[in-house]
């Protein structure tokens, strides 16, 4: 249990460099599951729950073939850059990032997904859903309960859409249902087919309006012009979605494998916000001089190069997997009413809040000073005693 500890402690502290190479952070959390964890399963065949067949537990997927699920999985289903296929039944979530998500059963929970090619839902989903892929598609007689949030190249709504849908695509096309209202931004091409049915009104923020054609049955369209706009807010190609998905990989890491330190920097931000903005706004402009200030003498240069400056880099990348993980259980709080929220679903919200806010104009630059400041303050400040208290317990 003590190495268990330790090995815990090294694995957190380098996880941002893991995150250039994807494909071989499952195999490093397969190495010594705790007590409590949920079954990985890893290797090169495809993990199958079969027809009739039942897992009471939750279920993390790293196998190179992916996962098939025919029958029922009690709890949720964790993908580490593995296809699914979804034939049967999900009772809790889909959480994670593949290469494509096939979903022509049902998710009693919500679908939080990265995937680098498509995301097609042919079949239920109990709650909401987020994806983030090339290619999003809602089959005809398919069904999401509340929201979507569509972040791609390409979105179809063929099926239904309990509440709202909020699209950030560069073609969008609507021939189902949507029960609340409809958002569609930074798009090239947007169009309401006939028979589609938009029970509140619709915003379009791009370049140009969207086609609502006859035989449509929308409320209210509201347009708003970006001027100079180009390209659509996120452009969903292979290296973007790359990065995204070692940005996910690394979070989901985190979650599973150090939730008491998640749990703890969430703690410190939300009661500490100013004090924790100000320390990480301090290292933000005093790492960069201290480096500086190295190089000038001859023996500071290895430190400045070898340690100093990629720390800051990794402590950077990685204190943004806390800030993500920190505003999406904030949000889902709120949502909940009583302050809890799963913490990887969490992580996957807030990833997608942080990716939107990136791309907007004027935004970014604001967003992305708070994001590294709370990232550095935060980590600086929960870190320490952390790894103090581990030690402790060795």
């Amino acid at each position: 249990m003590n190495r268990m500890r330790r090995w815990r402690i090294w694995l957190v502290l380098t996880l941002a460099a893991l995150a250039a190479a994807v494909s071989t952070v499952g195999a490093a959390a397969a190495g010594g599951p705790e007590a409590g964890r949920p079954p990985i399963a890893a290797g090169e065949e495809q993990v199958i729950i079969p027809e009739g067949e039942r897992l009471e537990d939750d279920l993390v997927v790293n196998a190179e073939k992916g996962a098939a699920v025919y029958g029922t999985l009690a709890g949720d289903l964790i993908l580490l850059g593995a296809d699914a296929v979804i034939t049967g039944t999900v009772e809790g979530d889909v959480i994670g990032y593949a290469n494509r998500v096939w979903i022509s059963g049902q998710v009693l929970g919500n679908v939080r997904v990265l995937a680098l090619e498509a995301v097609t839902i042919e079949g239920r989903v109990g709650r909401s859903a987020i994806t983030v892929s090339q290619r999003a598609t809602l089959g005809p007689e398919a069904e999401i309960g509340t929201t979507w949030f569509a972040l791609s190249g390409d979105v179809e709504l063929g099926g239904t859409v309990g509440r709202s849908l909020f699209a950030t695509a560069s073609r969008v096309t609507v021939s189902g249902e949507v029960g609340g209202d409809l958002s569609l931004h930074g798009y090239d091409q947007a169009r309401v087919l006939p028979g589609a049915v938009v029970r509140g009104g619709i915003l379009a923020v791009a370049d140009r309006p969207p086609v609502v054609d006859d035989g449509a049955s929308v409320g209210e369209v509201r347009f708003v012009a970006r001027e100079g706009a180009t390209q659509p807010l996120l452009t969903m190609d292979g290296f973007a979605l790359g990065r995204l998905a070692g940005f996910a990989a690394v979070g989901l890491l985190v979650t599973w494998l150090a939730p008491g330190l998640l749990g703890s920097f969430q703690r410190r931000v939300s009661g500490h916000f100013w004090a924790t903005l100000a320390v990480g706004a301090g290292l933000l402009a005093g790492v960069p001089v201290l480096a500086l200030v190295l190089m000038l003498t001859v023996g500071g240069i290895p430190a400045a190069l070898m340690v100093v400056l990629p720390l800051y880099a990794a402590a950077i990348y990685l204190g943004q997997v806390f800030v993500a993980g920190w505003l999406g259980w904030a949000i889902l709080g709120r949502v909940r009413g009583d302050g809890q929220a799963p913490r990887s679903a969490a992580f996957l919200l807030g990833l997608v809040c942080l990716t939107l806010f990136s791309r907007l104009p004027y935004v970014r630059y604001v967003g992305s000073f708070l994001a590294v400041s709370l990232a550095l303050g935060g980590l600086s400040l929960t870190l320490g005693p952390w790894i103090r208290r581990i030690a402790r317990e060795d």
